[in-house]
């Protein structure tokens, strides 16, 4: 077993000895998920983890698209009505780096 898979926060159960508990139970979290939770990397080799990591990833970098949007004036003079645009265009501008962040990899 590798450190990556190493659980990332062991309790250890006195009555049950450690080598006969499978990794998942009671350990929860390996060093990697753990890892990669924190640094917001969609890669712990989990499909259903990662997907909440880029999902969450998502909502991150589009509430900073946002704020980017509003801080740089795009809808200083709203004539043309853009502040209803600001959340699609946020949401589109973290799409787009997601979608290069992938293609980097």
């Amino acid at each position: 077993m590798n450190n990556a898979d190493m659980p990332a926060a062991p309790n250890r159960i006195e009555s049950i000895p450690y080598e006969s508990v499978p990794l998942k139970w009671p350990h929860g979290l390996t060093k990697r998920e753990q890892a990669c939770l924190t640094m917001g990397v969609a890669d712990t080799g989990d499909a259903e983890l990662d997907a909440i990591i880029t999902k969450g990833n998502k909502n991150k970098f589009a509430g900073l698209a946002m704020q980017g949007l509003l801080a740089g004036g795009y809808c200083i003079d709203d004539s043309q009505n853009r502040l209803n645009d600001v959340p699609s265009e946020a949401i589109n501008l973290a799409d787009a780096l997601l979608k290069q962040l992938e293609q980097d990899k």
